[in-house]
């Protein structure tokens, strides 16, 4: 749970960004490294996360499994979900 907030927050971030299309003008001093609309989830441009770190007591799911990643309206959503059982998680330990 300690990592969601920096995940999300860089999202956000990421997701502000304008088109690839630049139209900024160059002496702005910003240019667009990278940019992702969001029509789809592309594992290209992004990979779950898969280790376990901070003695945290959930699992990362892949794949979008239990509904916990949506695309739509050119934004990402990650819900976090509760299973009401354990489950034991296959992460990486750190």
């Amino acid at each position: 749970m300690k990592l969601l907030v920096p995940v999300l927050l860089s999202l956000l971030l990421i997701a502000g960004c304008d088109k690839a299309d630049n139209k900024q003008p160059a002496s702005a001093g910003w240019q667009v490294d990278f940019f992702d609309d969001f029509d789809t989830f592309n594992p290209d441009n992004w990979q779950d996360q898969r280790i376990w770190v901070n003695d945290e007591y959930h699992c990362y799911v892949p794949d979008g499994e239990h509904g916990t990643r949506e695309v739509s309206d050119g934004t990402l959503k990650i819900r976090l979900i509760n299973l009401g059982e354990a489950r034991a998680c296959d992460m990486l330990n750190k």
